[in-house]
């Protein structure tokens, strides 16, 4: 978990630091399953309705026997770095190009705990690379951002 650059469309407008509402709802285990079910309703009920609308919405089920109801943003030709190590919201604005990506993550004052001592070049390479890092590392060099190696 860490950090993620995400394809989404140029004037995609959802908020910086806010939770994108779909990836909250990833998982389904027994235990949240009993913690939804509404009271007196059979917990059977409530699964095959999960699953008859996980099938009309071509939505896949799990290992586990669940849809995986996590929906991504939509696709585009902008970048945004999003963090993956909470539920799953951006953390950048949208930029058409890496190079803007990059340039903005060094900005000082856009701070968000992940920019400190992190170059552009390093963001740079992260963002044409993998397009992701993890949050930390640590190794013989200490323990400094993913984005650093």
């Amino acid at each position: 978990m860490g950090h993620e650059v995400k394809r989404v469309p140029l004037d995609f407008d959802w908020p910086i630091g806010q939770i994108w509402p779909p990836y909250m709802a990833r998982l389904c285990t027994e235990e949240v399953r009993y913690a939804i079910k509404a009271e007196n309703e059979d917990l059977e009920v409530i699964c095959k309705a999960c699953w008859h609308a996980a099938n009309l919405a071509g939505v896949v089920i799990t290992y586990y026997g669940c849809p995986d109801w996590k929906i991504h943003p939509p696709a585009g030709e902008g970048y945004q770095l999003w963090e993956t190590f909470g539920e799953g919201s951006p953390v950048s604005p949208v930029f058409a190009t890496p190079d803007e990506l990059a340039d903005w993550l060094v900005i000082p004052g856009n701070d968000t705990s992940i920019t400190k001592a992190t170059t552009r070049d390093q963001w740079l390479s992260m963002i044409r690379g993998c397009g992701s890092s993890p949050t930390l590392v640590s190794d013989a060099k200490g323990t400094r951002p993913g984005v650093q190696l």
